[in-house]
């Protein structure tokens, strides 16, 4: 019999006659480290397990280095490390998003594609301007939000907590299936905590609907309507914003916020709404508004001129007034194709593109505002947001019961 000493911490005695899978049966048993986890080194070679102890030469006293695998089957080093920071990185963010209630927001965004679709076919039948079609299309984009939502909710959370999963059960079809599982428990819950807090405004909304069929009726219901409805908007976040720590000054503070962006987002679009590049006349005028702002005096000029963008307004107001653009697109074609480098073409090709560049952008903000306004106003965009971040800060904490009762093996 002879001493093995393992890592300066690890003693055993061991006929050297025996297998180094022996010596690895008995490091099992001692740190419950699986057998074909483990590495096993003497002087820098790593040991064959049916090789005994005595053909490696290894004599009474030595000392032997272990080295062993994470569950997973993956040895820790640096490209381990960095996957790691990697998923803790992605894992974050999944948070971000559980929490920040935009889910919604994004699904909604999502089935106004679809009712838009659906109004389009009406239009085909000569039904797409029927208020009954209408609240038919209504109900369906809604279902179809929360089917969106459910969906979202449970991939994501199935994706990122399948590593965790895997990497303790060191058992591919077993980390599946824990993460199915935790990712329809919390979609659930979401569901479960967003649809409660939503069927007020819904069936509200059925309501309202529902009263434009007539106008009397409308007249008289419509201001009981939006009572309720704010009330339900309030009242709903009351219980919530009384949690210590959590509800004030944290939720509180982020719905204000919430409330004031989306405001502010949607009064910014709905200005862009009233410009169009594609009319001469409101190209026009938008180009002399440009102007004005890029003159001494204006309340933005100190701002242009701190982000050095009096060139690029200037070029954009050529391409937007006709006259200024149509005299240097004149030039331009006048000049012969080798000449075409100087001033006058510069500011030519400069105006044009810019310009396009602009209209293009303010296009995007004309598409952002018809979407905002098909999901609802920028409180009920405020208040959609709200509601998922209620649902998600639940979610979040189902999503941490259901980790440790995965990893007890309870479900």
């Amino acid at each position: 019999m002879i001493n093995i000493f393992i890592n300066n911490d690890l003693n055993f005695k061991i006929n050297e006659y025996e297998s180094i899978y022996n010596l690895k049966n008995m490091i099992k048993n001692k740190t419950k480290i699986d057998i074909d986890n483990q590495l096993l080194y003497y002087n820098n070679k790593l040991l064959n397990n049916n090789i005994s102890l005595i053909e490696y030469n290894i004599n009474n006293y030595d000392h032997l280095t272990l080295n062993y695998n994470i569950k997973g089957g993956k040895s820790f080093d640096t490209l381990t490390v960095l996957m790691w920071l990697l998923y803790i990185c992605v894992f974050g963010l999944y948070l971000l998003i559980l929490a920040s209630g935009l889910i919604p927001v994004i699904a909604h965004a999502y089935a106004y594609a679809l009712n838009w679709s659906l109004l389009k076919i009406g239009n085909l039948f000569n039904i797409g301007g029927s208020e009954i079609y209408k609240t038919i299309v209504f109900v369906f984009m809604f279902i179809i939000s929360i089917v969106i939502v459910y969906y979202f909710v449970y991939a994501t959370t199935s994706f990122v907590i399948f590593p965790i999963m895997y990497t303790y059960f060191d058992d591919v079809c077993k980390g599946i299936k824990k993460s199915n599982n935790i990712g329809w428990w919390v979609a659930l819950f979401f569901i479960i905590i967003y649809g409660i807090f939503n069927i007020p405004n819904f069936l509200l909304n059925i309501v309202d609907d529902a009263t434009k069929l007539n106008i009397i009726l409308k007249v008289i219901i419509d201001p009981i309507l939006g009572l309720l409805d704010n009330f339900a908007n309030v009242g709903k976040f009351i219980g919530i914003y009384a949690i210590p720590f959590l509800g004030t000054p944290f939720l509180e503070g982020y719905h204000l916020a919430v409330s004031l962006i989306s405001t502010s987002i949607k009064e910014v679009t709905d200005m862009s709404t009233l410009y169009s590049c594609d009319n001469e006349e409101s190209r026009k005028k938008l180009g002399l508004i440009l102007r004005k702002s890029n003159k001494e005096g204006s309340p933005i000029r100190d701002w242009i001129v701190s982000y050095k963008a009096e060139d690029l307004i200037d070029a954009v107001i050529i391409g937007l007034i006709p006259k200024l653009f149509n005299y240097y697109e004149c030039q331009v074609k006048n000049m012969p194709f080798w000449d075409r480098g100087g001033e006058i073409a510069g500011k030519y090709y400069i105006a044009k593109y810019a310009t396009n560049g602009f209209c293009f952008a303010l296009r995007f903000m004309n598409a952002i505002s018809g979407v905002l306004d098909s999901i609802g106003g920028s409180s009920q965009i405020a208040n959609m947001i709200k509601t998922g971040n209620v649902a998600g800060i639940i979610s979040f904490f189902v999503f941490i019961i259901c980790i440790i009762l995965a990893l007890f093996n309870v479900m």
